[in-house]
C-alpha cells in the first residue's frame, strides 16, 4: 500500500497532540458518567421507600431508568472515543510505522551510495542526507511510540470505566 504524500513533522506532532487532547476530554466526560452511575447506585441503596407502594414503584422505576440511561450514555461515549480517537490513532501508528520502514530503506540506500562514491564533497553531501534520514527515522519512531502510549492509555481508561459501569448496580435495599 502506497503512503500519502510526506507530511511535516509539525503536522504529525500536531495531530498526535490534538488527538491526545480530544481523548483526554472524552475520557473526562465518560468519567462524569461513571460518577453519575455511582451516585445512582448509592441513592438507590439509601432510599427508604416507606411511603405508598405506588410511590415506591414510581421512584424505583425512575431511578432504575436513570441507571439504564447512564449505561447507554457511557456505551455511546465509549463507541465515540473508539471511532473518533482510538481507531484513528491506530491508523496513524500504522502510517508512521510504514513511513519509518521507508526511511530505513532510504538509509540503507544512502549508506550504500556513500560506500561507492569516490568524491569527498559528494560523499559528504550524501552523508548529510543519511543523517537527515536518521533524524526522520528517530522522529517517526518516537512519534509512533507516543501515539501508541496515548492510545493504550485511552483503551485502558475507557475499559476500566466500562467495567465500573457494568459492576455498579442500581439496586434497592429489601
Amino acid at each position: 500500500m502506497a503512503l500519502d504524500k510526506p507530511r511535516s513533522r509539525t503536522e504529525l506532532k500536531g495531530e498526535v497532540r490534538n488527538r491526545r487532547t480530544d481523548m483526554e476530554k472524552k475520557i473526562k466526560n465518560a468519567e462524569r458518567v461513571v460518577k453519575d452511575k455511582k451516585i445512582e447506585s448509592r441513592t438507590a441503596q439509601s432510599l427508604r421507600l416507606e411511603g405508598t407502594s405506588d410511590g415506591a414503584n414510581e421512584v424505583k422505576k425512575a431511578v432504575q431508568h436513570a441507571g439504564e440511561v447512564t449505561d447507554k450514555e457511557h456505551q455511546r461515549q465509549e463507541k465515540d472515543l473508539k471511532a473518533k480517537v482510538l481507531d484513528k490513532a491506530r491508523k496513524l501508528e500504522t502510517d508512521l510505522g510504514k513511513r519509518a520502514q521507508g526511511v530505513k530503506q532510504d538509509i540503507g540506500k544512502l549508506k550504500d551510495a556513500i560506500g561507492r562514491i569516490d568524491t569527498a564533497a559528494a560523499k559528504q553531501s550524501v552523508n548529510r542526507a543519511e543523517q537527515g534520514a536518521q533524524k526522520d527515522d528517530r522522529f517517526l519512531n518516537e512519534t509512533k511510540r507516543e501515539q501508541e502510549q496515548d492510545r493504550t492509555r485511552g483503551e485502558k481508561n475507557i475499559g476500566q470505566q466500562a467495567e465500573v459501569i457494568k459492576n455498579t448496580k442500581v439496586a434497592f435495599r429489601s
